[in-house]
Parts: structure tokens; C-alpha cells; sequence
């Protein structure tokens, strides 16, 4: 008997040894494969069926949307541009909602009769008028309750779209011996600013991002993100601007033969310089001073402001180009003037 025993034992050890168990479930596998594969799918189908065909709650995000406000009037504040709302249907129907796209499911909230503000209990908004909200077609499922937000809010203001000017923040320090030539090009110089009125008020410029370069010896050509961040529904045209910069070594030219002129004589005169020319040396950007010709400079004399009966020699006024950083020795420092009248006939 206690032979028997064991060996009963040792058969059932064997047979629940991890190899032989897993030599017979290889064995299961490989044989009657297309049977087991078809009532696995059967039974994989038939799950669904019945989950899908369940009646469930599920939350969704959807958009809202409003529409019809004053072309006058803007939101003084944005509002949500999404809401939750928990709906109920059938598994199917639900599925079909949640992988719907997003244009054919979406919350509609009419602010035609909207003059200054409102706010819409959203719960009792959409329960009167169901039709504002869009579901897709197919879609069999009722709507229960929105749950964020549960009022909407919405205040309107006058619409304002006005220019500003735009003020580049580009702290630019130069290389010993390099000046700027000319001013500095902004473009845009002015961007469109637009929303309600009681925001827009408070602008009167527009700031770039701050930039600060240092020892600058080229010109510069830079895109400078304006500082200014989208709030309370206020929105630019653009969002960057382009300065530029021309920046030039300083150098200095002598420029000769440069004629006086007399202005504003009266009736029946003439006037005499002598000498009749002369000449200067200016300063400014080495390509500017290339370029230039002694014509571009103005030694003016004015009669009505500067001639006096007792005086004969005079220091002119000097005009030079905006371009041009200054000027020195005037050769010769003084003129003299005379006054001729001509004979009348």
C-alpha cells in the first residue's frame, strides 16, 4: 500500500511539473488554433456588444462658442473657450461622441440681446434652448448638466482700434572711433492695437524686448520681439519689428571752394563776398564723407538777421547735412560784405 502510494504521488508530481505543463498547454496551442482564434474573437464581440449597449455617464470637453455680439462691442475679459459637460447614453453612443470631430461638437452661447453684460446660468441656458447645443449626427446621448464652468460671464465694452508708435529698447554702446549714421529705421514704426476701450486708453507706445550690444563696429539689422503680452481680449497686428542701424567709422575730410551766399537782400541790391568762397572740415561716417560734395554745404549769410550799417565783416552760418556729425575751421573765420545798390533806370 505505501508503495502505491508514492508512486501515485511521483505521477501527479510529474504531471504538475512547470515542464510538463508547459508542454501541454504548447500542445493545446498548436492543435484546433483556428477554432480557439474563432471563439475568442466570438467572445471578444460579444463582450462589446454588451458593454457598448450599456447605458453610461461620461464628462466631455467641448468648445463653446459665442456669437453675434455688437460689431461695435468687445469682451471687456476672453472667456473659456472650452467647457466640461457630462452626458448619457449608450457605450456606442458615447464612443462615437468621444472620437467625433471637434467642429461638430460644440456649445453655442447668443449675445445678440447683450448691451453691456450678462451671465448665463449655462445649465438653464442649454436646457432652453437645446438647439445651441451641437452634437453630431448619430449621436444618441442626452445632455445632463455642464460642470465647468456653471456660469458664464460676460461683460462687452466699446471696440477701439487705434496706431501706436513703436519704441525700440536697443541700448547700442559703439567701438572707440565708430558713430551712428543717421537715425534708427523702425519697421514697422506703428502697430494697430484693438479692443475695449477701456484697456486700449492706457497705451500710448509700444515697447520692443530690451536689447543691449555692446562694443558695435557694423551696422545693425536686428527683429525685435515687441514686449507686450495679450490680455483682457487686447490684440496686435504684428508681433515683431525690424531695426536697423547703419553704423560707420569716424573719419574727417576738408572740403574746399565752398561759395557764401547772401539771402533776403532788399529791393536794388547786390552784394559782394569777398572772398567769394571758402572752406571747411568736416566730420562724420567715412562712407558719408566719400560721397559728399561742396555743394552739400551751406555758408549762409542773412541780411535781415545779421547785417549791420556799421559793421563790414561778418562770421557766416554754416548748415550741413543731417548725415554729418559737425564741422571745424572755417577758412577764413570772416567775410566781408558789401552792399551794392543797383541804379534804377
Amino acid at each position: 500500500m505505501s508503495l502505491d502510494l508514492n508512486e501515485k504521488r511521483r505521477v501527479l508530481n510529474l504531471k504538475l511539473s512547470y515542464n510538463n505543463l508547459s508542454r501541454r498547454t504548447k500542445q493545446w496551442l498548436a492543435t484546433n488554433t483556428r477554432t480557439k482564434v474563432w471563439i475568442f474573437l466570438f467572445t471578444v464581440i460579444l463582450w462589446l456588444f454588451v458593454i457598448l449597449n450599456n447605458r453610461y455617464s461620461y464628462t466631455f470637453t467641448a468648445k463653446i462658442e459665442t456669437r453675434n455680439i455688437d460689431p461695435t462691442k468687445t469682451l471687456m475679459e476672453k472667456l473659456p473657450v472650452r467647457l466640461q459637460a457630462s452626458f448619457s447614453g449608450k457605450g456606442i453612443d458615447l464612443f462615437y461622441l468621444l472620437v467625433s470631430r471637434q467642429k461638430s461638437f460644440k456649445f453655442i452661447v447668443d449675445c445678440q440681446s447683450i448691451k453691456r453684460y450678462y451671465d448665463f446660468p449655462l445649465n438653464e441656458y442649454f436646457s432652453n434652448n437645446p438647439e445651441k447645443v451641437i452634437i453630431p449626427r448619430g449621436a444618441n446621448v442626452r445632455l445632463e448638466h455642464v460642470t465647468w464652468p456653471e456660469t458664464l460671464h460676460v461683460v462687452l465694452d466699446d471696440l477701439l482700434n487705434i496706431k501706436l508708435p513703436v519704441k525700440p529698447m536697443l541700448e547700442m554702446q559703439l567701438a572707440p572711433g565708430y558713430i551712428l549714421i543717421d537715425s534708427m529705421t523702425v519697421n514697422p514704426d506703428s502697430v494697430s492695437i484693438s479692443g475695449p476701450r477701456t484697456f486700449i486708453q492706457q497705451f500710448k507706445e509700444i515697447h520692443t524686448e530690451k536689447l543691449v550690444m555692446k562694443n558695435i563696429s557694423s551696422s545693425i539689422d536686428k527683429y525685435l520681439l515687441l514686449d507686450f503680452i495679450p490680455k483682457s481680449n487686447i490684440k496686435l497686428d504684428v508681433k515683431s519689428v525690424r531695426c536697423q542701424q547703419e553704423v560707420d567709422q569716424l573719419g574727417e575730410r576738408e572740403l574746399k571752394n565752398i561759395s557764401v551766399m547772401v539771402v533776403n537782400l532788399g529791393p536794388n541790391q547786390k552784394a559782394e563776398v569777398i572772398p567769394a568762397s571758402a572752406a571747411i572740415t568736416v566730420s562724420g561716417g567715412i562712407e558719408v564723407l566719400k560721397a559728399i560734395q561742396p555743394d552739400d554745404i551751406k555758408i549762409v549769410f542773412d541780411m535781415k538777421k545779421d547785417w549791420h550799417p556799421s559793421e563790414s565783416f561778418y562770421s557766416p552760418t554754416v548748415e550741413i547735412p543731417n548725415n554729418i556729425l559737425s564741422w571745424r575751421n572755417l577758412t577764413p573765420e570772416k567775410f566781408e560784405i558789401r552792399i551794392i545798390r543797383e541804379r534804377q533806370p
